[in-house]
């Protein structure tokens, strides 16, 4: 199955899914019908707090653990850190509330550091209770995105964590 939709593209998430597989409500969305892992930034949503393209990096928050746990990388984090592995293209879409999500165009890992863990506040009510969260570092697959439609900025910052790194038997931590 070919890839036919172009960066800033809209579609209907459903028919996104309806053409190429994935998971219709996740923020990581990886297909069984198609090599395609699809990865939704909603910038008015607590899970994408972290993310958005900082000039070299479009950094994309993991999922899990806002029920107050760490981010580990299993289930659609693993996705993400093994697609290149599994030949599996990360496709990025920015998704507002009641409109079609947008196509941002194909990413890879950063190969030198693929993700940072960083601080986060465990639940908005108690924001002084901390998780630790993954934040995976984004490039984009055929040079800088497109400046057609801009980025959202990250609201956070997303400076590595010095707390100690998850356990993972692959990647520099």
């Amino acid at each position: 199955m070919s890839w036919d939709l172009i960066p800033c593209q809209h579609i209907d998430r459903a028919d996104l899914h309806a053409r190429y597989g994935g998971r219709i409500q996740a923020r990581i969305s990886p297909s069984k019908r198609s090599p395609n892992i699809h990865l939704f930034i909603t910038p008015d949503a607590e899970a994408s707090s972290f993310d958005g393209w900082t000039g070299r990096h479009l950094y994309f928050g993991g999922e899990g653990g806002l029920d107050g746990t760490d981010q580990t990388l299993s289930h659609g984090n693993r996705c993400v850190f093994e697609h290149e592995e599994d030949g599996r293209a990360l496709r990025v879409f920015l998704q507002l509330h009641g409109q079609p999500v947008q196509y941002r165009g194909q990413y890879r890992l950063d190969p030198k550091v693929p993700f940072v863990h960083v601080d986060a506040p465990s639940d908005a009510r108690r924001p002084q209770d901390v998780r630790r969260a993954v934040i995976f570092r984004l490039l984009p697959l055929n040079g800088s995105p497109p400046v057609v439609c801009p980025w959202p900025t990250p609201s956070r910052g997303a400076e590595p964590s010095s707390r100690p790194p998850l356990a993972s038997s692959k990647g520099p931590y």
